[in-house]
């Protein structure tokens, strides 16, 4: 072919545009590479950490060590839309390194070198809605607490927003997320941290066996055999402010407070067919009162399969099958879950608070109802409340003694003899299937989906590919819509 200049000599500007294309051209392909797999890696690891919930987040780039990083990123959990989305100011996720991303770049598939870990870091946290930010994986810590069942035993707040901890006294720094995905061989540990600076963190860790060593960014496509799993819990300070709020709030003591958040807690798992035992109970009315630390440890029978385990997880079934143990300050003591029939909270459903429905329940004055028992419904967004914390502080005085059980030692003891107690038959419903729905029009059930776990609902409407929903979410509720293709089972409430 002959040259565009024919027989004649290129010009000179020309020689230089090629000769500087020829060095352009290459890199700019090998930088368009690489930050199309920066993107593809910020993309699988929000799958690895969230399941297949819809995210966006803006302005991909590089840290000069090979880290990846974003800004303004949104999850939306499945039909709640923006109200109740997940907020971080930035996303930051751990590399080996240019090394690493180079060695992708020259193969045609995607992260096709080996990645052992994959370590995503969520800062500025915010949970405007009030829930779990992992979106059902670290179970009872929603909003920006990160403390266990944060608001219960409050007669009208069901959650807490930031402005709403600096009113309790409290000096919160932004919340973090951060999720460990580490393979060592054949074995996967995940490590989930929620922690907001100057009020509580949780750790969560699970242990599972894996078929094979894999790369650390598939982790959510393979099954696995599920070994255990721990929560350990770090106070600074957070329950005892809840408890001098809530009960300025209220008009209620301190003490009153820790009793009402024990019945709202033991209620709820009353909801999910749980119930636990009485020194598990005590222990944690400790940390209530007191702050401080626990762990709560399950170890899981050999051959729990994933595909079984996630769904028995988030319908509680897997606490029965468990060896569970609570420590506390150094004392360690057995848990026991127990299986009873499910108990429906009328009111739960529809934006009261769990102690507000509870008073209800037993037929005394609450917050939130009016004559006729007209339901006052709790807004999701609201002002922080201006209590006076240091007359509650006057207020708040110690336990009695005879309340709390004293400290268990720093070992287990031999398993006691169980105490004989009365055999309760428990009426176990069937799972019921996407087809049966139409059928429980106007009953409470708890639905677990592909993203969003197992929650407590009212059925509102069922169509042949969608059905309408109300839930408790945060301080209020909402009715949206449940996808089949999202479906993975239902239970009846009683």
């Amino acid at each position: 072919m002959k040259s565009i200049w024919g027989n004649k000599e290129p010009p000179a500007w020309w020689k230089g545009v090629r000769n500087v294309g020829s060095v352009v051209i290459p890199v700019a392909a090998l930088l368009f590479l690489i930050v199309h797999q920066a993107n593809y890696l910020i993309g699988r690891s929000l799958q690895v950490a969230f399941g297949e919930t819809e995210s966006t987040y803006r302005s991909a780039w590089f840290e000069w060590d090979g880290d990846v990083v974003a800004r303004d990123l949104v999850v939306y959990p499945e039909g709640l839309g923006d109200r109740y989305a997940i907020r971080a100011d930035k996303v930051h996720i751990e590399t080996p390194g240019w090394i690493w991303f180079a060695r992708n770049a020259l193969n045609k598939r995607r992260l096709q070198a080996q990645l052992d870990e994959v370590h995503l870091t969520l800062s500025g946290v915010d949970s405007v809605g009030g829930l779990d930010p992992t979106l059902g994986e670290l179970g009872p810590f929603g909003g920006n607490a990160a403390s266990p069942f944060e608001a219960e035993g409050c007669e009208v707040d069901a959650f807490w927003t930031a402005d709403e901890l600096r009113s309790m006294g409290l000096e919160p720094e932004p919340s973090e997320l951060e999720f460990r995905y580490t393979v060592a061989e054949s074995r996967l540990t995940t490590t989930i941290r929620y922690e907001t600076p100057g009020v509580s963190r949780v750790v969560f860790k699970r242990d599972e066996q894996l078929p094979r060593r894999i790369n650390a960014l598939l982790v959510d496509q393979y099954p696995s055999l599920v070994r255990g799993e721990s929560w350990q819990v770090d106070d600074f300070g957070f329950t005892r402010a809840r408890n001098r709020y809530c009960g300025a709030k209220d008009g209620a003591e301190s003490r009153d407070v820790i009793e009402r958040h024990l019945a709202s807690v033991t209620r709820l798992l009353e909801m999910g067919g749980i119930s636990v035992d009485a020194d598990t109970l005590s222990t944690y009315r400790l940390f209530t009162r007191d702050g401080g630390s626990f762990k709560l440890s399950l170890t899981y029978p050999d051959r729990t399969h994933s595909d079984d385990f996630f769904d028995d997880r988030y319908s509680g079934e897997v606490l029965f099958r468990a060896d569970s143990v609570l420590e506390r300050e150094g004392s360690l003591g057995k848990v026991r879950f127990r299986r009873i029939e499910p108990r429906a909270l009328a009111g739960w459903d529809e934006g009261m608070t769990t102690y507000a429905a509870l008073r209800r329940e037993q037929g005394k004055d609450i917050v939130g109802v009016a004559e006729g028992e007209q339901l006052v419904r709790v807004s999701v967004t609201r002002t922080a409340a201006k209590v006076d914390l240091e007359a509650a502080g006057e207020r708040d005085v110690a336990l009695d003694a005879a309340l709390l059980e004293p400290p268990k030692p720093a070992t287990l003891p031999d398993e006691p003899e169980p105490e004989p107690v009365q055999e309760v038959a428990v009426r176990v419903d069937p799972r019921i299937a996407w087809d049966q729905l139409g059928d429980y029009i106007g009953r409470d059930l708890r639905v677990t989906t592909a993203t969003s776990g197992a929650r407590s609902i009212f059925l509102l409407e069922a169509a042949p590919d969608e059905i309408l929903v109300r839930a408790r979410l945060g301080g209020g509720h909402a009715e949206y819509r449940i996808k089949r293709e999202t479906f993975r089972e239902a239970t009846l409430i009683r």
